[in-house]
């Protein structure tokens, strides 16, 4: 029986069903294809038909590229008419040598009627240049096309003529134009005045482009003309053209005078255009006359052009522009304010010169945009506040830095309060600004404030007190929620003014230190990053001056990586006269920090004292060969924490980046090898990570001669692949390498065949193996030879077949990465799945989904139909889902290019990456169920358009429009959407973060009362009752 097929949900509404009786009807009643296209061929033409015998051997001939003169003088008679046509047609066009009109001769195949038209007229001038024995030089062009646009009078004409001349024009010798403006000019406006009132937009378009290609050759002398700058307020005019093409057109030609004239790069070139003020009092009274009339898109066209010519105004004129937009921006008008704190950043942003804004100026800008602080709630409008003043105070610091440093501390207060913020975006960019001023603002001028102390109480020092206050008091408990960003901006002011401003920063080390110790502290990572900051700039003796180690309980153990990673301007005698002791101390109470101590005093030498003083400590007994002595004994430690200490000690010696410590490591070496060689065997798990790490450092001082030790190393570095520690895996992979670039020096394939060994060990040693020869493979997958590599994917398939999982997971690992590095006509002799059919049934279950990864490479590679042939039966079913994925993934990147314009902007999904030679082996390392398959990812929310909303005033307050803060209740994201609702924990909170919690007597007002246990043991009321405490506070400690 034919199974029945279904339709999907909802789709019986879109089909069109036949009526009952009538399913057998096939063909259609109406056929009005058939009947337009039966009317074209069988009836004749209505008008006169421009179908000719000629007309079609010209198209035939054009057709199959036989157009040519020659042939015998019968065929000439016969067609020298159409040749006569054609060869005018075609000549002057694709026979033109001036190479300015090259872009023109690819129209001559395109369908449009305006290159026809510009085809054809090109091809007329080239003509009559020729005809009048003309070189087809720029000049001659340039003169017939303008003979040729006083002549023309169609739209289509025009607009050809106008393209061609704006070609033509930048060719043009200057002394041409300069000497031909009147004439060129005049021609230019009657063009525009009679095109302005039109339909037609391209002839007005390309006219405007010419003539500021002209006005941009012209000298300075000629801009003192009145006529000259009548011609300009010409293109001016159509700067606000409601034609987008046009009003870009006139836009970019004004930008590209002011910017790119040629009299603005000569000898005593002025600063600014003489055109720059007459600019700049037209875009003031576009915007005043059209400010007040509700006429935003003039407004928004003038913002634009400003933005783009702002910095190239005289002081006076960028004056003026200023106050005019700070104006505008009271209309509070959402997209009249965006565009003009563009402007303002664009002002800043370029570094205008003094002659263009002077520090007075800048710091008047910066007071006025104070009364157009945005609403904390509107997202977009507060992150283009925050970068302009940003970028605003940057550029008063370059003017003038001790005016920058005053007017600092407000825009401190006023981004901390914007940490206060729910949107995350605008923390971030809160916390960004402040980095950025802390780094360009109050870095570069600490030397010259010098020391600040608590006691300062004028000048820069006072700001630099004041912004520093109100950063620490981002660590108070109103701003918990955002102390990830407060400890970043805490730890840039550390590293920026840590050295000279210590003294009033010792109260905020302390502080850090107290939340460090809190249990469950979520921040640890980055306070650490903070005090370390502290520790670079103000050294490890104030920083523990003012947090001391010496506690009984030793609570500030985390000091002590964090001084070891960041420690610079100390001095090596201050570490072992405070840590030693500290140490022995310790330890009397059973602490062991000696190792600790030993260890940061060996980074300390390698940091800080320089080659001479390291090489007088080596001929003490006290230096580091008597240090060596000493972690040797602690190596053969049962504890595996003394151990691990002793091996960072260890690693810290053979790391040493100072030419000294290479040249002591390489006089030791035989000492080092001996130590690590004798304790491999002892060496913890814990302790493997950095022993690897010491052996990579003397690895990487190897040569041929120790070649025996090398080997010797091998098994335990293909067994440490597979520990347990992530990082003990990946020094095992690195060190792997680092001995195949010792091997080099020999042979790689000598090094491969001593790896080789492991598979014939146990089952762990094999697993081992595999990955080993996998990271090997893919390291030196360019210098290998094809042979090896084939004889070892044979044995590696063979391994398939085995009953261990761990070994065949790491074996189809190994093939990940050969279908990876192997070449196609390489791979497709060993395309034979012998390997993959030989698996067990419980291991293909097992590993589905890494043999399903598998088969999608080699589909991609070599089709669907060869690998279903060579695989059997029961892999078919995967192959036929695999297809059906790769063609649904193909669709969506299809797709997904037309959608990527309209994606959100806050939307930051990860995109998915290829598997890189980590991941794959880290594949290995998990025996999880490969059950669950990937998620399918979300809609993207539609873009919806810009809006404003008003807030109203409080209660029934009406709102003043007359306030200068009033333009903070315009905004851009609408204040009555609800909120994501927050888990109610049935407390009510004060607005400081106190719980408010009733005692159970009094909750919700009820009463006593009811019956049984519940009910009323006296008819009196007690006395007293009305004064009890009706509602207790308890100030509560989140930890």
């Amino acid at each position: 029986m034919v199974k029945t097929g279904k339709l999907r949900s909802g789709a019986s509404q879109k089909l069109k069903r036949w009526k009952k009786g009538h399913s057998s009807d096939s063909n259609p009643q109406t056929s009005r294809y058939r009947q337009a296209a039966r009317s074209r061929f069988f009836s004749r033409p209505s008008e006169k038909s421009n179908l000719t015998v000629d007309a079609l051997k010209l198209h035939n001939e054009l057709q199959t590229g036989t157009l040519e003169r020659g042939g015998d003088g019968d065929a000439m008679e016969e067609a020298a008419f159409t040749e006569r046509t054609s060869g005018t047609f075609l000549s002057g066009l694709s026979d033109c040598s001036n190479l300015t009109f090259r872009k023109v001769q690819r129209y001559w195949e395109s369908n449009s009627a305006a290159h026809k038209e510009i085809c054809a007229v090109l091809a007329a001038v080239t003509e009559v240049i020729r005809s009048q024995g003309g070189k087809e030089t720029e000049t001659e062009y340039f003169a017939a096309l303008m003979t040729t646009l006083e002549a023309v009078e169609s739209s289509e004409s025009l607009a050809a003529v106008a393209y061609l001349l704006n070609l033509v024009m930048k060719r043009v010798p200057a002394a041409v134009l300069i000497k031909k403006f009147s004439d060129t000019a005049k021609a230019f406006m009657e063009v525009m005045s009679k095109q302005a009132g039109t339909d037609s937009v391209s002839a007005v378009r390309w006219i405007l482009s010419c003539l500021a290609t002209l006005l941009r050759k012209q000298d300075l002398s000629v801009w003192g003309y009145p006529s000259t700058l009548q011609v300009y307020h010409g293109l001016l005019s159509f700067t606000v053209h409601a034609k987008p093409k046009v009003r870009k057109a006139a836009q970019q030609g004004v930008c590209s005078i002011l910017r790119g004239s040629d009299c603005m790069f000569i000898d005593n070139a002025p600063s600014h255009h003489p055109a720059a003020v007459t600019t700049a009092k037209y875009c003031i009274k576009e915007m005043e006359q059209a400010g007040g009339n509700k006429e935003d898109t003039t407004t928004l066209h003038v913002l634009g052009l400003i933005k783009e010519l702002i910095n190239t105004f005289p002081l006076s004129s960028v004056k003026s522009c200023c106050e005019t937009l700070l104006r505008v921006m009271t209309l509070s008008h959402v997209l009249v304010t965006a565009g003009a704190m563009q402007a303002f950043h664009k002002l800043f942003s370029s570094k205008p010169s003094s002659s263009s804004m002077s520090a007075e100026l800048n710091a008047q800008i910066i007071m006025a945009l104070y009364d157009y602080v945005p609403s904390e709630n509107d997202l977009q409008p507060l992150l283009a506040w925050l970068t302009v003043m940003e970028k605003a105070h940057v550029h008063l610091s370059s003017l003038q830095s001790s005016l920058s440093l005053g007017h600092l501390p407000r825009l401190f207060a006023a981004a901390m309060s914007c940490l206060l913020s729910p949107h995350t975006q605008v923390v971030s960019a809160a916390t960004q600004t402040l980095k950025t001023l802390i780094n360009e603002c109050v870095a570069p001028h600490m030397a010259e404030i010098g020391p600040v102390l608590p006691s300062t109480s004028t000048g820069n020092g006072l700001s630099v007190i004041k912004m520093f206050r109100v950063v620490e008091e981002g660590l108070s408990y109103r701003f918990h929620a955002t102390w990830p960003f407060v400890l970043q901006i805490l730890g840039c002011f550390y590293k920026a003014a840590g050295k000279q401003a210590h003294p009033i920063m010792i109260k905020s080390l302390q502080s850090l230190s107290d939340l460090r110790v809190t249990p469950s502290f979520p921040f640890c990572g980055e306070l650490d990053l903070a005090m370390g900051a502290a520790v670079e700039s103000m050294g490890p003796q104030v920083v523990l001056s003012a947090v001391p180690l010496d506690d009984m309980e030793f609570p500030r153990s985390w000091l002590i990586p964090v001084i070891r990673d960041h420690v610079k301007n100390t001095q090596l005698s201050y570490f072992t006269s405070y840590f030693l002791p500290l140490a022995s101390t310790l330890k009397q109470k059973g602490l062991c920090l000696s190792l600790v101590c030993t260890l940061v005093l060996m980074r300390l030498m390698c940091k800080l004292l320089s080659d001479k003083e390291l090489a007088r400590l080596a001929g003490n007994a006290n230096s580091v060969p008597a240090v060596l002595a000493r972690v040797r004994s602690r190596l053969q430690s049962k504890d595996s924490a003394i151990q691990k200490k002793a091996y960072r000690v260890l690693e810290e010696m053979c790391g040493g980046e100072r030419e000294t410590c290479k040249k002591f490591v390489q006089g030791n070496l035989e000492q080092l090898k001996q130590v690590l060689l004798d304790n491999l065997k002892s060496a913890s798990s814990p302790a493997k990570r950095p022993r690897l790490k010491c052996l990579i450092h003397i690895v990487k001082q190897l040569n041929e001669e120790h070649k025996d030790f090398l080997t010797a190393l091998l098994p335990e570095v293909i067994i440490c692949t597979k520990e347990v520690s992530i990082g003990a895996r990946k020094n095992a992979y690195s060190l792997l390498v680092e001995i195949g670039n010792a091997f080099i020096q020999f042979t790689i394939n000598e090094y491969l065949g001593h790896v080789y060994i492991g598979l014939t060990g146990s089952v762990t040693m094999i697993t081992c193996t595999v990955l080993a020869l996998t990271r090997l493979v893919y390291q030196y997958k360019d210098t290998l030879d094809v042979s090896p590599l084939e004889q070892l994917l044979h044995n590696v398939c063979l391994l398939l077949s085995s009953r261990t999982r761990e070994i065949v997971k790491a074996c189809l690992a190994f093939i990940k990465v050969i279908l990876f590095i192997l070449d196609v006509k390489v791979l497709a002799s060993h395309v034979s799945m012998e390997g993959i059919t030989n698996m067990k049934e419980d291991m293909r279950r097992h590993c589905r989904m890494k043999l399903k990864s598998i088969f999608t490479k080699l589909v991609r590679k070599f089709g669907y139909e060869l690998v279903k042939s060579m695989l059997p039966a029961e892999h078919h079913k995967v192959l036929a889902n695999i297809r059906k994925v790769e063609a649904r993934t193909k669709r969506r990147k299809l797709l997904s290019k037309d959608e990527e314009d309209e994606s959100d902007s806050e939307d930051n999904a990860p995109k998915a990456k290829t598997n890189s030679i980590e991941d794959i082996l880290a594949e290995t390392d998990s025996d999880d169920s490969e059950d669950e398959g990937p998620k399918k990812g979300q809609k993207k929310p539609i873009k919806q358009k810009a809006k404003a909303w008003l807030k109203e005033g409080v209660s029934d307050d009406p709102l003043n429009f007359l306030d200068p803060k009033a333009s903070q209740r315009v905004l851009a994201t609408n204040p009555d959407l609800k909120k994501t609702a927050k888990v109610e924990h049935g407390f009510k909170v004060t607005s400081d973060g106190r719980l408010i919690i009733k005692e159970d007597d009094e909750d919700d007002g009820a009463k006593a009362g009811g019956i049984g246990i519940h009910r009323p043991l006296g008819g009196r009321q007690e006395s007293g009752s009305e004064y009890k405490s009706k509602v207790t506070y308890l100030n509560m400690t989140f930890h």
